[in-house]
């Protein structure tokens, strides 16, 4: 049986930018069977543009919010409405390549146990022509499956990260993990994809298949320089990582040294925690691993 694609977009006033990301996702080589657009109380003319693009792309869904909520949550409206086993998610200003889908499907046919399938990004600032900045891992040359002890060793060693707008995910499993958890903000999408991924195969997809517009205004950047918020978000997180049930994952998640992700501000998260100085080595190694690397490439 064909393996068939959900995809979600959560939209909040990207008119302007809804055009480029539907036309993207329209001319991928292996369509999407449905596409879950759902407004986040949008009061520019966002509706207006979806009711455009579903009369000539049937498959497309428009579901509305009655206010606005927040990102997450409105990815989460998608996930429980989607009809397929297979989830894709972006946002509703990046743009897909073309190939990403029928990737992503090769690897889903060779192993149906895949929690996800990732592959590498680019990034791109909202001037045209786009210019876009590849992020290549350069962990392998070819399409690849992970087992969860095989991944929790690469990330010791590289910058590998798992991009939720360069991967598609087994619906059961995003709803057994309880969705992004609205609490964690900008890094829900971050947990939630580590709780698949050092517990289930990963596919990943060594080339960029997806473009990140880089914007002042976008969720990410307002969190990033909010300091106490930032403090609370790390907080929250380790909470949620020592109260796991589950004593491997809590090992793998420590051990892994994935918490690098949040640089030098989770350093000194930890040194001002005593508790969790147990995380410290790893996070530190990892975090100086990275700055090596990027001087050395440099």
């Amino acid at each position: 049986m064909k393996n068939k694609i959900s995809l979600i977009i959560p939209n909040y006033n990207h008119a302007r930018y809804l055009p480029e990301c539907l036309d993207s996702v329209l001319a991928q080589t292996y369509k999407a069977d449905e596409i879950i657009i759902v407004d986040d109380g949008s009061t520019d003319h966002s509706i207006e543009v979806i009711q455009a693009y579903k009369k000539i792309a049937p498959e497309i869904v428009l579901l509305r919010n009655e206010k606005n909520y927040g990102v997450h949550h409105t990815f989460n409206v998608g996930i429980k409405a989607a009809k397929n086993e297979l989830i894709a998610a972006t946002a509703a200003d990046d743009i897909i390549f073309p190939h990403f889908y029928e990737k992503a499907i090769a690897l889903f046919d060779q192993n149906s146990e895949l929690g996800l399938v990732c592959s590498d990004f680019a990034v791109f600032n909202d001037i045209k022509p786009y210019d876009y900045s590849p992020r290549k891992f350069g962990i392998c040359d070819k399409p690849t499956i992970y087992r969860p002890t095989e991944l929790i060793n690469m990330l010791r060693k590289t910058s590998f990260f798992i991009a939720s707008n360069a991967s598609i995910y087994q619906k059961k499993l995003l709803l057994l993990y309880g969705g992004y958890n609205t609490k964690l903000l900008s890094l829900s999408d971050y947990y939630l994809n580590a709780q698949i991924a050092f517990r289930h195969p990963v596919g990943y997809i060594p080339e960029s298949t997806s473009g990140v517009r880089l914007v002042s205004t976008s969720y990410g950047q307002s969190i990033r320089f909010a300091w106490r918020k930032r403090l609370g978000l790390m907080s929250y997180l380790m909470q949620l990582v020592t109260k796991e049930e589950e004593p491997k994952f809590r090992k793998s998640f420590i051990r892994s040294g994935y918490l690098s992700f949040n640089g030098y501000f989770m350093i000194l998260f930890l040194i001002l925690n005593p508790k969790y100085w147990l995380h410290l080595p790893y996070i530190a190694y990892k975090v100086i691993l990275s700055k090596i690397s990027r001087f050395s490439s440099s």
